[in-house]
């Protein structure tokens, strides 16, 4: 009886450690980049940020780093809003970013949308005079941000952006595992799961 339950509790240990093993694999697919603003000068122009798989393109107002190592959209409080686009190079499955938000605290006027291959896929509304933390898991490729509309005050800081790509076997190729962190190209494809 006692050699039964050995085996059965060795069973039960042995499958759970293969799913962990599998879960792992999986999870070890993923590639986290997070940008943090503190690494570039005060006034650095959003669009002279060079980033891997992530491009910023200003498309209204003035978006620049700010003196404590954030985004500022909206840099000098004008009247006119600041739409800053980021195109990604790849689909991401995942985004987090830390944000505050100053202004007309009545008038919601910040909004975060997601799109993927030029569809737009989840819009989010955030309120005027917040800090808090943005987070979605879904697939996109390109994060329209706006701040400012009603008031000269409204301004969105935002920073540590993070995104999580699917990286596969073609990502690693051509240096790009030194691009994504990785020691050599083996530990890179090893990591993939495609």
């Amino acid at each position: 009886m006692k050699h039964k339950r050995m085996n059965g509790l060795t069973i039960a240990f042995v499958t759970s450690a293969l799913l962990f093993a599998i879960v792992g694999i999986v999870l070890a697919a993923d590639y986290i980049q997070v940008i943090d603003f503190s690494g570039y000068a005060e006034g650095t122009d959003a669009e002279a940020i060079d980033e891997h798989w992530v491009n910023f393109d200003v498309l209204e107002g003035i978006v620049k780093v700010g003196d404590i190592g954030f985004l500022r959209l909206n840099f000098e409080y004008d009247y006119n809003p600041s739409t800053l686009m980021i195109n990604l190079d790849h689909e991401a499955t995942a985004i987090s970013f830390d944000y505050k938000t100053y202004g007309n605290c009545y008038y919601p006027v910040n909004t975060v949308e997601l799109y993927s291959h030029g569809n737009l896929v989840e819009s989010t509304v955030i309120d005027t005079c917040m800090a808090d933390t943005y987070s979605r898991s879904l697939v996109f490729d390109a994060v329209k941000l706006t701040a400012g509309r009603v008031t000269n005050t409204e301004a969105m800081d935002i920073n540590n952006i993070a995104l999580t790509f699917d990286i596969t076997k073609e990502d690693c190729k051509d240096g790009g595992w030194e691009a994504l962190g990785y020691r050599n190209q083996g530990q890179c494809v090893s990591d993939t799961n495609h």
